[in-house]
């Protein structure tokens, strides 16, 4: 009997979003518990949606899934094993990820959505994502926001006070999210030349700066110089000459407001300001090892870095431990080499690869007839781009909540794709 997901097929999909994104941990209450809890609550509810609706993949993409999640389980059951003596009771878990992330990734084909229905995915998504840009920029310049999310979601360490961490526990995790709804914002009002959108644009921006991730405003920079490249260079892309003007317009505001705008970050940013002067102060007096060893936050994930690689095999295909006892690696190069080898570093890259050529080619598709969908998917497009550099801050899409967005947008992006190609071939067997 086929699942019915009548009246509204997008519902289901909604709820699983609202549950991911709001959801309190509890942190300082709990620690990890509920995040646990919500992983599991996510998983089983996935498995439930997808074994009732009996999804049907081609059996390339069906193949290829089932090899994936394989190698992987794979490698963390080696590295479990081989971490035998130093092994904790929460090294457990890392098995049975594949089979959440799997069930992420299979989750959009369970509903078999329309343009219409998708778009209205899209925009209760930009939703959510509004209210998080407004949540950050209050936890991190009110005291009532501070004492809210110290109460339901933040960590209560001094570390945080005056930075926003949304849901997602961690800075990074959760700057590196909002470049998502930048660049929808930003899009959109190229598009469609809407002042609100260039405004909502421009709170992303300060939600992401009232992180204070230094790695991640560093990797946004870097994503939009290459935006304003390839943007220039895609066919398909819209409102080029008002990109010029915004972007000149840009420069020119910072070259007069320059000195205006250090004081700003120097009194009410101090710890990314100083951050960043001291690593780039050290990067210019003694080279690359000085800017490494410049601060605390940058050292470690040095350390822990070259402590992986320092511990793997000769050939370093395969991790060598989960060891979370010993280290917990923060950037995604030191957590994948230390646990899953080469051979998990390069799986997950590959499919950062394909969440980059999948959602080009659907704002392609969409670029002439849904404005909402173009701007979704070259948002998508080149949050994928800004992942190798924030990366280097911790392993983003490994946990739970930003996990489950990373891999649903995959799937989501292979299914549009597919039903667009076979309208597509649908069309040119008519003509």
């Amino acid at each position: 009997m086929e699942f019915s997901l009548n009246p509204s097929k997008s519902l289901y999909l909604k709820w699983f979003m609202v549950i991911c994104l709001f959801t309190p941990g509890m942190i300082s209450t709990f620690g990890l518990l509920i995040e646990q809890l919500l992983t599991m609550a996510l998983f089983v509810m996935s498995a439930i949606v997808i074994a009732m609706s009996k999804v049907k993949l081609p059996r390339f993409i069906l193949g290829f899934s089932v090899l994936y999640l394989t190698i992987f389980y794979l490698l963390y059951s080696t590295s479990l094993l081989r971490s035998a003596d130093i092994f904790i009771s929460n090294d457990i878990v890392e098995i049975i990820k594949p089979f959440y992330f799997f069930s992420f990734f299979l989750l959009p084909f369970s509903f078999k959505l329309d343009d219409c229905e998708l778009e209205s995915i899209v925009k209760f998504f930009i939703a959510c994502c509004s209210i998080l840009v407004i949540w950050a920029i209050i936890e991190a310049w009110t005291h009532l926001g501070y004492v809210f999310s110290k109460t339901f979601y933040k960590a209560d360490r001094s570390v945080l006070i005056n930075k926003a961490v949304g849901p997602f526990i961690i800075t990074y995790v959760f700057a590196s999210f909002l470049v998502m709804p930048f660049f929808y914002f930003f899009i959109s009002a190229l598009t469609k030349s809407s002042k609100t959108h260039y405004v909502m644009s421009l709170f992303c921006f300060f939600a992401i700066v009232s992180t204070q991730s230094k790695t991640v405003i560093v990797s946004l920079i870097f994503t939009l110089c290459l935006f304003l490249l390839l943007y220039s260079i895609y066919s398909h892309t819209k409102g080029k000459k008002s990109l010029y003007l915004i972007f000149s317009i840009i420069i020119v505001t910072l070259v007069v407001s320059i000195g205006f705008l250090m004081s700003i970050f120097e009194s009410k940013l101090s710890y990314i300001y100083h951050g960043l002067g001291i690593v780039i102060q050290g990067l210019i007096d003694g080279g690359f090892e000085r800017a490494i060893n410049a601060t605390p936050s940058v050292s470690l994930r040095y350390e822990q870095l070259m402590y992986a690689i320092e511990h793997q095999d000769a050939i370093p295909l395969i991790g060598v431990a989960i060891g979370k006892g010993v280290l917990m690696p923060e950037s995604i190069y030191a957590f994948y080499l230390f646990r899953t080898g080469l051979v998990g570093l390069i799986l997950h890259f590959f499919l950062v690869l394909v969440l980059m050529y999948l959602s080009y080619k659907n704002s392609k598709y969409y670029a002439s007839n849904n404005k909402v969908l173009y701007a979704f998917f070259m948002s998508l497009h080149f949050y994928a781009l800004s992942l190798p550099l924030s990366y280097f801050s911790s392993a983003l899409n490994d946990q739970t909540r930003t996990g489950f967005f990373f891999y649903m947008f995959i799937g989501l992006s292979l299914m549009v794709y597919l039903q667009n190609q076979k309208l597509v071939g649908k069309k040119n067997a008519l003509n």
